[in-house]
């Protein structure tokens, strides 16, 4: 049997945000128009603009947003969220876990919630001067979920692992800042980078057509910077091998 959808009941105010009076559930739009026009019948005209508004009204109802409930101590849950990350992002582990166990404590829903939003924090870290950080983390809360409907205790020491670990690494938002930059140039704006030449080696097409072969992808395609420090005991027998492979396809 189908559960009955929340409809959000607006008074229209010109010039701002239409303000919200109630709500009611309904199968349908249809049925909720119906039962806002019932329940306003003879009401005080500040429900809509005029006595006579069942056209108004019709423009006033939309369907509500799920709403997210609060935590065990009726705090607002995505307050606790954001307020757990942001003390993440301070250093501040002790804050950020009792917000975390604020959550925990509240719902295995709450708990999920935690932990999907402790993944998306790893973008506040520099992963180049700590990548073990990344794994940790991963490992961590997959450990943490599959454990909380056996011990909540035990999610609950994972899940601190995490931010532990977090406060005390280093912090940068560069790769974020990195993604963004060059990602949103291309959603937003249609940027297509060019292919350079140096792209077009023996593995491409093009490259086979222009008479590139080993010797252009050893020294254009294979190059690398910084150049290596030591020397390679095996590069030359690597390309020999390789020719001879090459001869034989």
């Amino acid at each position: 049997m189908r559960n009955p959808k929340p409809f959000t009941v607006f008074q229209p105010i010109p010039g701002q945000n239409p303000k919200p009076l109630f709500i009611v559930h309904a199968y349908s739009l249809a049925q909720a128009r119906a039962l806002v026009a019932a329940k306003v019948a003879g009401a005080r005209p500040s429900y809509c603009p005029s006595r006579s508004s069942n056209v108004a009204l019709v423009g006033c109802i939309r369907r509500s947003k799920p709403m997210i409930p609060d935590t065990v101590r009726n705090m607002p849950a995505m307050a606790c969220v954001s307020a757990m990350q942001k003390a993440i992002r301070r250093g501040m582990e002790r804050e950020a876990m009792e917000f975390a166990c604020e959550l925990i404590h509240t719902s295995k829903a709450f708990h999920s919630m935690v932990c999907n939003r402790l993944e998306v924090c790893q973008e506040d870290l520099d992963t180049l001067a700590a990548p073990y950080v990344f794994p940790f983390v991963a490992a961590s809360l997959a450990a943490s979920r599959e454990r909380y409907s056996k011990s909540i205790g035990e999610a609950r020491l994972m899940v601190g692992n995490v931010i532990r670990i977090m406060c005390r690494s280093p912090k940068s938002r560069a790769g974020r800042h990195f993604a963004a930059a060059i990602g949103l140039r291309s959603m937003l704006e249609g940027y297509a980078p060019e292919i350079p030449d140096y792209a077009l080696d023996v593995h491409t097409m093009k490259g086979k057509a222009m008479g590139r072969g080993l010797d252009h992808f050893r020294t254009e395609g294979a190059k690398l910077i910084p150049s290596p420090t030591g020397d390679d005991p095996y590069e030359d027998e690597a390309y020999r091998l390789w020719a001879i492979k090459q001869r034989g396809k």
